[in-house]
């Protein structure tokens, strides 16, 4: 290990789910929370933490806020006072080793090599290849396992048949549970001896203590440290996924919704395509991805601001659904407006049929029957009537 990480700023990444039951403020199981941290190779100093329902990168990406984060104002926003040489690190570690686990081989995790950060990813099964992060975990897990038994923790029984439900123990709440994780990791840094890190007498000579935090703080001054300075507002744009976004008269379109910048008039012009960053969780504000430069663009539909892209989506999706189920009464409205003005139109055409034949039979029609007048209407049946002699006259006042 001392040689694969001869300096400090090579941290090993992973996550692990705690064996215990959490509630949410109304006494109701959550679940169980999951635990990501990342452990400095060098000097065994855990220089952040993420705790989350969920893993992925929602984890990670609360993993880099906290690791460039001031820890002693992290704490003290949690309730914990602590002095600064008690968690040093606030600076990215310039190389990150991580496992097979999804999160960390997929793409988004790889657009912080942007920052000059390098991803080192490791064979599977090898837990032994980042073992200080795994004694971290072993640690946290063994300290609140024996004091919190009866109150959600989970033992190594749980998944035989017939064993005790311990989802029904459970009595912390998240808030609660990191607090003591925090509590954890301070001992792990600053109070857990290292007996077997490889002093040198270099080491000897400056009589550095042998705990976690003295000695990261030695290591941050020698040549060849490994820190990065960093923002973190750079950090997580850097970590946000990316898309393809597509310029036109109207915007630049990204997942269906148009935004606008200044300054970008010969784009939307032209048209054409571009690699955007977004937020999953609001929607709000997009970045125009150009040679490092994240350039932000706003939203024009306002109804959708401040929703995430899936909210969105199942937005638009509801409103297809109301458009398709009113199509079909709109289909049955038209159907019966037809109806209605063919039946209108049929009384119209029988109503003026009738007043016609009324009109006709109303007035006496005149026919020559062999020089004869006669007076009577068309069934006129005189005698002195021929076939075809009779001639249809022009009725007089």
């Amino acid at each position: 290990m001392q040689e694969f990480t001869p300096f400090v700023g090579t941290a090993m990444l992973d996550a692990t789910i705690c064996d215990l039951y959490l509630v949410n403020e109304g006494m109701q199981v959550v679940g169980r929370p999951i635990l990501t941290a990342a452990v400095d190779g060098f000097s065994s100093l855990c220089i952040g933490y993420s705790l989350q329902w969920e893993g992925g990168m929602y984890s990670v990406r609360n993993l880099m806020r906290c690791i460039l984060a001031d820890k002693v104002k992290w704490c003290r926003e949690r309730g914990i006072a602590i002095d600064k040489d008690a968690w040093p690190s606030h600076r990215l570690p310039g190389v990150f080793v991580t496992d097979e686990g999804s999160e960390y081989r997929c793409e988004t995790l790889a657009q912080i090599t942007e920052l000059g950060v390098r991803v080192i990813n490791l064979p599977a099964y090898r837990p032994d290849l980042k073992g200080n992060v795994e004694k971290l975990f072993d640690l946290i897990q063994d300290s609140f396992r024996t004091h919190l038994k009866g109150c959600g923790v989970i033992m190594p029984d749980f998944q035989q048949r017939g064993a005790h439900d311990y989802r029904k123990d459970a009595c912390l709440t998240m808030e609660e549970f990191e607090k003591i994780v925090i509590r954890c990791i301070l001992y792990y840094n600053s109070q857990r001896i290292i007996e077997n890190h490889p002093y040198t007498m270099t080491m000897l000579k400056a009589q550095v203590r042998p705990y976690a935090h003295t000695i990261y703080a030695w290591g941050t001054r020698r040549a060849g440290c490994n820190l990065i300075s960093a923002d973190e507002k750079t950090v997580m744009l850097a970590l946000l996924p990316r898309t393809i976004g597509t310029f036109s008269r109207a915007g630049l379109t990204v997942n269906r919704m148009r935004y606008k910048a200044e300054g970008f008039t010969e784009q939307f012009l032209q048209g054409g395509k571009a690699t955007v960053a977004y937020n999953p969780d609001n929607v709000a504000q997009v970045w125009l991805v150009e040679k490092g430069v994240y350039t932000p663009f706003t939203l024009i539909e306002s109804r959708y601001m401040h929703h995430s892209v899936e909210e969105v989506d199942r937005m638009k999706q509801d409103q297809k659904d109301l458009v398709n189920a009113a199509e079909e009464e709109e289909l049955q409205a038209k159907i019966n407006l037809a109806r209605y003005i063919e039946t209108i139109r049929d009384q119209a055409v029988q109503s003026m049929i009738s007043r016609k034949a009324t009109s006709y039979n109303r007035y006496p029609t005149f026919f020559y029957l062999k020089d004869t007048l006669c007076h009577k209407p068309l069934s006129c049946t005189c005698s002195g009537q021929k076939k075809g002699d009779a001639g249809k006259l022009p009725l007089h006042q």
